[in-house]
């Protein structure tokens, strides 16, 4: 029982990754942004990606 939440509470995370993931390609891909805008957007993704993985841990942990 307990497994099966502890995978359930992974999905959410799981289909934020992908967006993140897809979102990231997409954006490397974009051929009119400079390198710099290019860096500022996925150091951006990477906030976003951590902050969803601190607050999966905080919940874990409460």
């Amino acid at each position: 029982m307990k497994l099966i939440k502890t995978i359930g509470d992974f999905k959410p995370m799981q289909v934020s990754m992908q967006k993140i993931s897809h979102s990231l390609k997409d954006l490397l891909k974009n051929t009119t942004m400079s390198a710099n805008e290019k860096l500022v957007m996925v150091l951006w993704k990477l906030l976003h990606l951590q902050s969803i993985l601190l607050n999966m841990l905080w919940n874990k942990l409460l």
